[in-house]
């Protein structure tokens, strides 16, 4: 059996570090390292998020909100 999950997050880029700053509303907010550049804020969300649940990054895809900080994952 597969299982999903989809997360609404908003991200926060140039953090000093990743990390959760909480829920409001149903969304989570997380703070990101990266710049919002070149893909490279989502390419560290996955790598942070892969670390945190302890799941392969391979799993875990953006579904929407590729260039925006609101993101569904």
């Amino acid at each position: 059996m597969t299982e999903s999950c989809r997360l609404n997050l908003k991200i926060v880029p140039n953090a000093r570090a990743n990390e959760i700053i909480g829920i409001q509303g149903g969304i989570i907010g997380v703070k990101i390292k990266a710049p919002p550049v070149e893909g490279k804020a989502n390419i560290e969300l996955i790598s942070y998020l892969s670390r945190l649940l302890d799941i392969p990054k391979s799993n875990i895809n953006i579904v929407r909100g590729h260039t925006a900080r609101n993101k569904t994952v």
